[in-house]
């Protein structure tokens, strides 16, 4: 699957700062939205529109955003459409902001709403309608976010960015004595390093996060708890072959065991696994969830995500899937994940196949 980052600017911003983040991102293609328009429900159109044709190439988005990039981005409803999202320096309460400059700007809300747009002294024009636009749609971001943060960032306080973070799960770090706007060399070197850093333990890391679940490979405890309770032979039978596999290969732990799938609020609702990483490069990989998660896209959002984990390892060079051949469910799931059959037919049923 080809992995795409995309660049949201800020104001004043251009597309071709995307080039900085070429560097950072080596296995990836960096491209720049140049958008045309300036209000979170035009932006936001501007940006989903972009993004619903790049889903189309991508098998995995990253979102980088930069200020009020980052607050159009949250308004363009492509939360599905992302797999995780770096945000520079974000604006994540509008309301509150621009409250602050109508307070600096000597304006009340009953002359904002009679006037409708009023020029300020400080080159920003304060309009009703995006006052109005902004507390009618309250942000909800769902995408798994880190964010960056000067400590002397003048548009947003700490406050509102620690709020916000803690809200929204994000993992939050501050540069002290950074600006709004991080352009030094010795910002940019601490906001290269950031990056570097996450990009790092999102890929050695072992713990998937997606907009609605959490997926993670279970603890040898956890795996003998699983065996000790499980009632189906069969499947106390699959669990402790996988027990084993992790026990003779500790170094490849989480392609042999057990893989957790969790909603966000920790009840678990499945699992998946890999059933070991052969020396071809091949994995193989099972999924399965409790009968009352069925059918709500759950399965395919865990095994797209467990795929995209998969194959940020440059020694995966091919997963495999077997289902039953009346399973048209499983088959369905297999085929929104992008694997093809390949003709073969094993124990269970026909064979599926997907490649980077």
């Amino acid at each position: 699957m080809k992995e795409l980052v995309l660049y949201i600017h800020g104001m004043n911003g251009s597309a071709a700062e995307s080039e900085h983040y070429r560097k950072l991102f080596p296995g990836s293609i960096v491209i720049g939205l140049d958008y045309q328009t300036f209000t979170p429900w035009e932006t936001g159109e501007e940006i989903r529109d972009a993004v619903v044709k790049l889903n189309t190439e991508y098998g995995c988005i990253t979102l980088v955003a930069n200020s009020i990039g980052a607050f159009f981005s949250m308004n363009a409803g492509i939360d599905e459409m992302i797999n995780r999202a770096y945000f520079i320096s974000p604006i994540v309460d509008m309301e509150r902001l621009i409250l602050g400059m109508m307070e600096r700007a000597n304006v009340t809300e009953e002359e904002q709403r009679a006037k409708s747009v009023i020029k300020t002294s400080f080159g920003v024009d304060l309009s009703w309608q995006y006052l109005s636009y902004v507390r009618e749609h309250i942000v909800n971001w769902t995408v798994p976010t880190a964010i960056l943060y000067g400590s002397q960032d003048d548009l947003t306080s700490f406050e509102t960015i620690l709020s916000f973070a803690n809200a929204h799960g994000a993992d939050l770090t501050v540069m002290e004595n950074g600006g709004h706007w991080f352009h030094t060399d010795e910002q940019m070197l601490f906001l290269d390093e950031w990056i570097r850093k996450s990009e790092a333990e999102c890929k050695s890391g072992n713990m998937i996060h997606t907009k609605r679940l959490r997926l993670y490979p279970a603890s040898r405890e956890q795996m003998e708890a699983m065996i000790a309770s499980e009632q189906d032979e069969e499947l106390k039978k699959a669990y402790s072959e996988m027990l084993d596999g992790c026990l003779d290969h500790p170094d490849q732990w989480e392609w042999y065991a057990l893989w957790m799938i969790e909603k966000k609020d920790g009840i678990c609702i499945g699992d998946l696994c890999f059933k070991g990483l052969g020396e071809n490069g091949v994995a193989e990989i099972g999924y399965g969830l409790k009968e009352e998660y069925r059918e709500q896209g759950y399965a395919t959002e865990a095994v797209k995500a467990a795929c995209n984990w998969a194959f940020r390892h440059p020694e995966v060079k091919m997963l495999e899937a077997e289902t039953d051949a009346g399973n048209a469910a499983s088959q369905r799931v297999l085929e929104k994940c992008g694997f093809l059959p390949n003709g073969a037919f094993g124990e269970e049923g026909p064979r599926f196949t997907l490649k980077p």
